[in-house]
């Protein structure tokens, strides 16, 4: 959950109702996209809807900012892979505003990327993360801490300067008001969202089951008949 996984471009064009080509920096998100549609069609948006029109931004001129309500995006991972311990999933809240991305490892003692015992299965199968592998097993290791390592509670980047997420400020003293206002205000949503996580109700993620190919899984592990991912 960083920069570059989830900050991705909109393309949208609307013939003559559009006004050209031109940039918007303002912070969207997919839950948006619907209530933009409804807006355009002048279909009441309903009050249970947590996405905001783009409408405004769409209609507006020029390049830059246009909506200085949308203060910041939220972002989430949960059960997304196996081969962890007891095939858990690595839950991950984050909050991004324009100027810095926070982000909350809610199980830091599990392995982000997968357990070392079924190889690391979060990440797919390549030269690269062969290359990282073996390079770990000569003593180098700052490639494996950075593509497979266990992350803190806390992290904190500064952008966009860091959009690779490299340096993370959550222990700068320098930038301390500024992660717990952004947990203070994470946290908050969390619990207006009526998150699981936030109330340490999580393990519920974890006993939903995992439809995908099984072979590379913990539970296969133990059980000795465990095959290495496929992709």
């Amino acid at each position: 959950m960083y920069e570059d996984d989830f900050h991705l471009p909109l393309a949208a064009c609307w013939g003559d109702r559009s006004s050209g080509n031109r940039e918007a920096d303002d912070l969207i998100s997919f839950i948006d996209i619907m209530p933009t549609i409804l807006d355009a069609a002048n279909v009441p948006i309903p009050e249970t809807v947590t996405g905001k029109s783009m409408m405004p931004i769409f209609m507006a001129t020029g390049s830059g900012l246009f909506d200085e309500s949308r203060e910041y995006v939220l972002m989430g991972r949960e059960n997304h892979d196996q081969g962890r311990e007891g095939d858990k999933g690595y839950p991950v809240r984050c909050i991004r505003t324009q100027d810095f991305l926070y982000v909350r490892n809610f199980e830091p003692d599990r392995w982000p990327a997968g357990n070392p015992e079924t190889g690391f299965t979060g990440c797919d199968s390549g030269p690269t993360k062969r290359t990282v592998l073996k390079n770990k097993e000569n003593g180098e290791l700052q490639h494996f801490d950075l593509c497979f390592g266990k992350r803190p509670l806390e992290e904190l980047y500064k952008m966009p300067e860091d959009h690779v997420c490299l340096n993370n400020l959550a222990d700068s003293a320098e930038h301390q008001s500024v992660k717990d206002s952004m947990w203070s205000t994470l946290e908050k949503e969390l619990k207006v969202q009526e998150d699981p996580r936030i109330f340490g109700k999580g393990d519920i993620f974890d006993s939903y089951p995992y439809v995908g190919d099984a072979s590379h899984s913990w539970k296969r592990y133990e059980s000795g008949n465990w095959e290495p991912q496929h992709y």
